[in-house]
């Protein structure tokens, strides 16, 4: 879990709602994220997840069923 605070108001006046959030938030957790993400993909890690336990087993359609599927239905 990664957490950041970040102070976003470069006039200087609290609480006059004009924040930098588009200018200087945003762009600066995307940037920060993406370096993490990039990071984590790469790392060597001691212990590997096992995540089996949260794998998902769907069933299967019978072939003999004609009805039409949901993505085939056109809007």
């Amino acid at each position: 879990m990664l957490s950041c605070t970040l102070y976003v108001n470069e006039d200087g006046v609290i609480n006059d709602n004009k924040y930098d959030y588009e200018t200087v938030g945003f762009p600066f957790m995307t940037t920060l994220g993406q370096a993490v993400y990039q990071y984590e993909l790469k790392r060597k890690r001691t212990y590997k997840p096992d995540l089996l336990a949260f794998k998902l087993t769907y069933e299967h359609r019978d072939t003999t069923n004609n009805r039409p599927l949901i993505r085939d239905i056109a809007d």
